[in-house]
């Protein structure tokens, strides 16, 4: 399989779009990091009662809505009615559509593969859920729909994300040359192993884990993975993340991020 990515520096993901600068995982925030430079974007998928794949963190509507109760016990058409937007503030050079209301994938990635600039488009898929096990294959579904699903690195192009090992293999049942990013917080046993099992395609490490534990780059690399890293906010952070020469670097801050990358040489 070739390289996903094929670069020099760092690639600058926006994590649920421009995060600091909107409200997360709204058109908007995605709009933002597109101004902000970013190499691509990070968001969080749910499915719907009616298994539609919507972008949202938490399987509960409270924090970053006016709604509540749990997601995957909402129909499409009730989700839309809320507005995931004014908690965080009014807009300001978007208009209240693109502040408010919830996307789904197909939204996301409809606008992704629009972009001329081929971004790259990262989907993390959630768990536990009441949707769970088909949710892998409703976002390969729009993953295709979009021709997201191509390594070639002139193009957009999509990877799925997943702390969960059951989401990766399913996700490699269904297509086993998708890329996939095995998500990990805390050093796990026999790491190569389990990655070989879910035959993922690089390693996406918590900052504080890269901060413990580096030796896990040179792991990663001896095994032929990738390495992505999240979510780096901080000078110190990405310093972190440019001694070990990671190949993502995961974001609520692209331009500030980009800027930092910049001005250390890189």
């Amino acid at each position: 399989m070739g390289s996903f990515l094929g670069q020099k520096r760092p690639l600058v993901i926006a994590h649920r779009g421009s995060s600091t600068a909107a409200p997360e995982l709204t058109m908007a925030a995605y709009l933002q990091a597109t101004s902000d430079g970013s190499d691509g974007y990070e968001c969080d998928v749910r499915l719907t009662k009616d298994q539609i794949p919507v972008c949202i963190h938490d399987s509960n509507l409270a924090r970053t809505s006016n709604g509540f109760g749990r997601v995957g016990n909402k129909l499409l058409s009730e989700l839309t009615q809320l507005d995931f937007g004014s908690w965080f503030g009014e807009p300001v050079d978007f208009t209240k559509e693109q502040w408010c209301s919830l996307i789904t994938l197909s939204d996301l990635l409809a606008y992704v593969a629009a972009q001329p600039t081929a971004p790259i488009m990262l989907v993390e898929t959630k768990h536990l859920s009441e949707n769970g096990v088909k949710l892998e294959s409703a976002v390969i579904k729009e993953i295709k729909k979009y021709g997201l699903d191509n390594l070639d690195s002139s193009k957009p192009r999509a990877a799925l994300m997943s702390f969960s090992i059951p989401a990766l293999l399913r996700a490699k049942t269904i297509d086993r040359n998708l890329y996939t990013v095995f998500l990990i917080e805390r050093k796990i046993p026999k790491l190569p192993a389990l990655s070989e099992f879910v035959a993922a395609n690089a390693w996406g490490l918590g900052v504080h884990l890269l901060r413990t534990n580096p030796d896990l780059v040179e792991q990663a690399r001896s095994n032929g993975k990738q390495v992505f890293v999240w979510t780096v906010d901080t000078e110190d952070q990405i310093r972190l993340c440019l001694k070990y020469k990671v190949d993502v670097i995961i974001t609520n801050k692209p331009a500030e991020t980009r800027a930092t990358i910049s001005r250390l040489g890189e």
